[in-house]
């Protein structure tokens, strides 16, 4: 059977402001957050990337953390059970430079 693919991808993209609560946000996002969202109908797989600095980076390398979402449909980001995680009221203060795109798949 072939393995599913998601018609969308979403990109999320962040800076993180205090290094004394890092780490605590990374295991949030990581053992909590991430796994809430890959539950959600719609989301099929999800990836969290860091910018990797000791190897450089042609032009600007944005934000240190990336979130990416493989998403059914662009709906799947409509659920109302998006709007009950803690994320704006625990992490909001600490993050900067926030930003979420959708892509649609061309090729698999």
């Amino acid at each position: 059977m072939a393995e599913e693919h998601g018609a969308y991808w979403c990109m999320v993209k962040v800076d993180f402001t205090d290094p004394a609560r890092e780490a605590d946000f990374n295991d949030w996002y990581n053992n909590i957050h991430l796994p809430e969202l890959l539950q959600l109908p719609g989301f099929l797989r999800g990836w969290r990337l860091q910018v990797a600095e000791e190897r450089g980076a042609l032009g600007d390398p944005g934000q240190t953390y990336i979130a990416v979402y493989e998403l059914e449909n662009l709906e799947a980001w409509d659920n109302p059970r998006l709007k009950q995680t803690p994320w704006d009221g625990k992490w909001g203060p600490y993050i900067s430079n926030w930003s979420r795109v959708f892509y649609k798949v061309l090729s698999p």
